[in-house]
């Protein structure tokens, strides 16, 4: 006869219950933060070229949503404060914290102050996501977690672009080229880029359901073909290749350092160069491959980094169409330029030469030490941390996602940065404690 303890048994359910829902809000805010389906519906399936396609869209649902995240994220924090302190306090943290810090005291020196510290709070909000992740979950879990967000993003896109074609599948410039759950094709192949080294690398480690795990990974490496954003297909191939090439990790620090500079330098040629020679092909029809000019707005726009250098403009508040700074560009260009289009200049316009030396010496730390885990654990995850700075690279040649708010890959970096921490002292713990013995 079982005995079934009435006291223990609803508590346990209970404790079930709370922990399924914070996994089904951690995995719902990572699809809003790569910016699916409700982006979408509030720009009512517009495409690029379409007519009404450029008027403005009330976007006041989705800042609600980011900013509900805000509060149950800081909630979760203060709730295990104590995990809290311990993933953010560490010194290997201090570059990150002075870039984070630069955002809010950009206000100092903004062109419109009122607007950075508005955007600076959705930034601090972001990096809060990311700090959570990295306290509560371990980064298998992490990586798990993803892979759940990609599985549904990938389910959802197929069913957009089949069942309501107007919002998964483009009209205008891009007809016919699918978008899935996101605004843009382009959108969603560099979300497939991610999705595909994500489940990738899932698939290699698991012991059960690897066979699902492979079917979404050449599911999303289909819907990049179906986007037609020859960019991510290359960036895939990269992607995939760095993980293949692991055993350079095995090699002499003499040796790693100069092979590891090198892939990193052929894939930014590569990426960079898929796109011009597209560009300058459709280029001779007469035409733009995505619209948005980029070789024409990079050169005003590091004109303008070279009127206010050192600590730039303020964060979130150059680009404003015809109103404020970027009215030059976009007069000069004739159309609305939503950024520059490269996360390195743009984090040039916000916070000048000062921005980008504290995001280059974060970055390089953040690699350093990524590399120490990979070449520590010999696992398939810790390759997941080479994956997302490449990645960051890459996607940042064409386009904007540098210290960005409300960007899945900004959570993820800020993730990473302290999961690296951690597990730098639990490594330092464990060796301390083993040579007491």
């Amino acid at each position: 006869m079982i005995v079934i303890d009435k006291v223990n048994f609803p508590i346990k359910s209970f404790k079930k219950i709370l922990e399924f829902s914070e996994i089904a809000f951690v995995v719902t805010y990572l699809i809003l933060y790569a910016a699916g389906v409700v982006v979408l519906f509030l720009m009512g399936g517009a495409s690029e070229g379409e007519k009404g396609s450029s008027q403005e869209f009330d976007f006041a649902l989705n800042r609600l949503l980011f900013f509900f995240n805000y509060l149950i994220t800081l909630f979760l924090l203060i709730l295990r404060w104590e995990k809290t302190l311990y993933t953010l306090i560490s010194w290997s943290n201090g570059l990150f914290l002075l870039l984070i810090a630069l955002v809010p005291l950009s206000t100092l020196w903004s062109v419109e102050p009122g607007k950075t510290l508005s955007a600076s709070i959705a930034m601090i909000g972001t990096c809060l996501f990311g700090l959570y992740l990295a306290s509560n979950y371990s980064p298998k879990q992490q990586l798990q977690l993803l892979g759940w967000s990609f599985a549904i993003s990938i389910i959802f896109s197929f069913l957009f672009a089949i069942a309501l074609r107007k919002y998964g599948v483009m009209g205008g410039v891009h007809t016919g080229a699918w978008r899935g759950i996101y605004t843009h094709k382009n959108w969603l192949g560099r979300m497939m880029v991610l999705a595909s080294g994500t489940l990738f690398l899932l698939a290699n480690d698991a012991k059960k359901y690897h066979r699902t795990l492979w079917l979404f990974f050449s599911l999303a490496f289909l819907l990049i073909l179906l986007s037609r954003s020859s960019s991510s297909l290359i960036n895939t191939v990269l992607v995939v290749f760095t993980v293949w090439v692991s055993r350079i990790f095995r090699f002499h620090t003499k040796l790693l350092i100069p092979v590891l500079l090198s892939i990193i330098a052929v894939g930014v040629v590569l990426s960079l160069s898929s796109t011009s020679i597209a560009e300058a092909v459709v280029g001779s029809l007469g035409k733009d491959l995505s619209g948005t000019g980029r070789a024409d707005i990079w050169p005003h726009s590091i004109e303008k980094i070279s009127q206010r250098p050192f600590l730039g403009y303020g964060f979130g508040v150059f680009w404003n169409g015809l109103k404020g700074e970027s009215a030059i560009i976009v007069r000069a260009l004739k159309w609305p330029v939503p950024n520059s289009h490269n996360g390195f200049i743009d984090l040039g316009i916000d916070f000048g030469l000062l921005g980008i030396g504290l995001f280059a010496a974060s970055f390089f730390q953040t690699l350093v030490g990524s590399v120490r885990w990979i070449r520590r654990t010999q696992s398939w995850i810790s390759l997941w941390s080479l994956l997302l700075l490449l990645f960051m690279m890459l996607s940042n040649l064409t386009e904007s996602a540098l210290l960005e708010r409300n960007s899945l890959i900004w959570v993820m970096y800020t993730a990473l940065v302290f999961t690296l921490s951690l597990e730098q002292r639990n490594f330092q713990y464990s060796v301390s404690k083993s040579n007491s013995l």
